[in-house]
């Protein structure tokens, strides 16, 4: 059994290949967009170059969905006739047939083979992160820390930031987004000035506050599946360039000398360290170009080579070719026999049926070339036939199946009705037994004085036998309240209470037994 279905394998190959005119096409647009935002800031052109990086990946994501949508169509499409029917749109016709029968055998592979050793690779960087993390530290002095906590509320950063000094760190970088750590190395603080130790923490905490973090961690992913293309990787180094760019702007907005930022930097470039690459180090990016930046900003910026554009549109054409159609049929072509088509013949076909008639394997193929008429093939076991009456109707009984036929409603079995709830036991305030000691209490004009007419009545405690009652009940008057403690019997038919006290809630107990 295959590990992944070959009609996965084909689509991904197809994405593959038409991932390269399409990345292609999109980084020399990003090249135009970022010519057009040249006056912009750094910070503009930052999030311009993220937005077209996540493009291209979402471009090939697409293009996959797409090709694996109509691969599901055909084979649900299931005919009369045994075989599977594609009508698939005409853009995504046009990605579908491509020739990538051979290339879905290994270009899949190769492909998850790179983005697994990439991704090995950033799993090497996350635990020199952590390895720097577990390293012993020393404690910034006392007035640093005064300076650095001014520099982060300057920069308007909320969270608390870590700082350490590592005594093996080379160069200054900052690491995580929710709980930032600042690494400095001890070297620094006596290799450079006050000011200038004081610019390069700046740096790192402007990578801090624009969670920098976080958008190296998606580039990285994005490095990782595009590793293929130049164009993702010039696209990747420009924002690179342009994020370190910002984070100088920041740094010298919060410490006032562009001089002091630009002579740190030059002092960094003595310092050649490597740096995990999760990790955001100030020197980052091209060092010459930042410190002519620094020093002379109203010089012109820098332009891409001639070069790299000239590639970009090679790569863009030659998809381009690869995706259009090139060829036409002349009217007398159209009229005789058709041949079998190449497969850049192909690009843009809408409806494949593939079955059985008359005991041969038939297939039919019918497309629209780009601006041009449609065609139509037909072939018996491989060879091109002509299209009769009777491969007329094969044909629309396949694309239009019958519907299959619908299942006999089951009869409707009655239900019996519900059984009539039980009835309620009657209340113990309707009973004989307590109306009959109720009255005698009523009719007491002890009780009568004392608590007021007329008298309520709430049972609490009741117990009730065919001969025997027992019950506590609480009155209440317009004068006051008590609890009456009822016990009686049923003697020839009649209710006689042996006891009927009334307790108030001050005074004496009342009793009320009567023996007629």
């Amino acid at each position: 059994m295959d590990l992944i279905p070959d009609a996965i394998m084909t689509a991904l190959a197809l994405t593959l290949l038409h991932s390269v005119w399409q990345i292609a096409l999109l980084a020399l647009f990003a090249a135009f967009v970022l010519r057009l935002q040249s006056g912009a800031s750094a910070a503009t052109r930052h999030a311009t170059g993220l937005a077209f990086l996540l493009a291209m990946v979402l471009v090939p994501l697409l293009t996959l969905a797409n090709l694996l949508a109509s691969r599901a169509q055909i084979t649900a499409a299931a005919t009369v006739v045994g075989g599977p029917l594609a009508r698939v749109p005409a853009v995504v016709a046009s990605i579908a047939y491509a020739p990538a029968d051979l290339a879905s055998a290994w270009l899949p592979w190769v492909w998850i083979l790179g983005v697994a050793a990439m991704l090995l690779r950033l799993c090497g960087g996350w635990w020199m992160v952590r390895r720097m993390e577990r390293k012993a530290c020393d404690p910034l002095p006392a007035h640093w820390r005064v300076r650095a906590d001014a520099l982060r509320q300057a920069l308007g950063i909320r969270r608390q930031v870590a700082i350490r000094l590592l005594r093996d760190a080379g160069l200054p970088c900052s690491a995580y987004a929710w709980r930032p750590v600042v690494w400095l190395p001890v070297s620094m603080l006596t290799q450079l000035s006050p000011d200038q130790i004081e610019a390069l923490i700046a740096h790192e905490l402007a990578h801090i506050r624009r969670l920098d973090w976080i958008w190296n961690g998606v580039q990285c992913v994005v490095e990782a599946l595009l590793f293929y293309h130049p164009g993702m990787w010039w696209l990747s180094r420009r924002i690179r360039r342009e994020r370190e760019n910002a984070c100088d702007d920041l740094a010298v907005a919060a410490c006032g000398d562009a001089l002091v930022l630009a002579e740190a930097l030059s002092n960094l470039e003595r310092l050649r360290v490597p740096v995990p690459m999760f990790a955001l180090s100030a020197k980052g990016g091209v060092l010459m170009q930042r410190i002519k930046r620094l020093l002379l900003p109203d010089s012109p910026p820098h332009r891409p080579r001639l070069g790299v554009a000239l590639a970009l549109l090679t790569i863009a054409c030659s998809g381009a070719l690869f995706a259009a159609q090139t060829e036409r049929p002349s009217a007398a072509a159209e009229t005789a026999t058709p041949a079998t088509p190449h497969w850049w013949d192909m690009v843009g076909h809408a409806t494949r049926i593939v079955g059985t008639l008359d005991g041969h394997r038939s297939e039919y193929q019918q497309w629209t070339n780009f601006g041009g008429p449609s065609h139509e093939l037909y072939t018996v076991d491989g060879r091109p036939t002509p299209i009769d009456a009777q491969v007329r109707r094969w044909i629309e009984v396949a694309m239009h199946p019958p519907s299959p036929p619908k299942p006999p409603t089951p009869p409707v079995v009655a239900v019996p009705p519900a059984p009539p709830p039980p009835p309620l036991p009657p209340r113990i305030e309707d009973t004989q037994a307590y109306t009959a000691a109720m009255a005698l209490v009523q009719q007491d004009v002890r009780v009568s004085g004392m608590l007021g007419a007329p008298i309520g009545s709430v049972p609490r405690q009741c117990s009730l036998e065919s001969d025997a009652f027992t019950c506590s009940i609480a009155l209440s008057g317009p004068h006051g309240i008590a609890t009456l403690q009822a016990k009686g019997r049923r003697i020839a038919g009649q209710w006689r209470y042996s006891q009927l006290d009334v307790v108030p809630e001050r005074g004496n107990t009342i009793d009320v037994v009567r023996h007629e």
